[in-house]
């Protein structure tokens, strides 16, 4: 609300005075400027999360077509999946450190692979396997880096969402959700964790 300023006063004055009418901040907690490990209350449990998209296991980016900018394929796929798991597994050595986080979120948010290389008309000239291989691949990869994970963490929950890049048909309008490739593999990955896993 806009406060007219008084004739008898100038505008310094009204400043000041409402000022010195508000309340301080509250003070910064103890336990925030506190330098030592035990007295910084780190004692409530927290959750990780953590996403993943994009993967596209199986395309391929030439990078004499990217004028040089860029370079793509599975074996540069798999070596940033080792990438993102050790990220992962780093962040959480750092935080476990300081509180108790037993529980991580994966939040999979689809295209973890290429497709099926009709979905538009150059896909198949850039791509470096078969949509069978990438499924097949990609369940191996996860069905590993997903126990690597859990020797920081008691318990994972993920969350699949497909992505365009799994549908079967080569139109998006002919596309019947369930039917879907990631879907199929993270299917392929579950069965194979709870037979290793429990």
């Amino acid at each position: 609300v806009t406060q007219p300023v008084s004739e008898t006063k100038s505008l310094r004055e009204e400043f000041d005075t409402y000022l010195r009418g508000r309340p301080p901040l509250p003070p910064i907690p103890a336990r925030i400027k506190a330098t030592r490990l035990s007295e910084m209350g780190f004692d409530t449990p927290q959750e990780m999360v953590a996403l993943f998209s994009d993967y596209h296991f199986g395309q391929k980016t030439d990078k004499r077509a990217a004028s040089g900018l860029a370079e793509y394929n599975s074996d540069i796929a798999r070596a940033r999946l080792a990438r993102w798991r050790d990220g992962l597994l780093r962040f959480s050595q750092q935080d476990q450190t300081l509180i108790k986080v037993d529980t991580l979120h994966i939040f999979a948010l689809g295209d973890d692979m290429e497709g099926h290389g009709q979905m538009f008309g150059s896909q198949g000239l850039s791509m470096d396997m078969s949509l069978g291989f990438q499924v097949v691949g990609f369940a191996e990869d996860m069905s590993r880096v997903l126990p690597d994970l859990l020797s920081r963490y008691k318990k994972i929950k993920i969350y699949k969402v497909r992505g365009n890049h799994g549908r079967i048909t080569a139109r998006a309008k002919d596309d019947y959700p369930p039917d879907s490739a990631e879907l199929f593999a993270w299917q392929i990955i579950a069965e194979r964790l709870t037979g290793q896993l429990g």
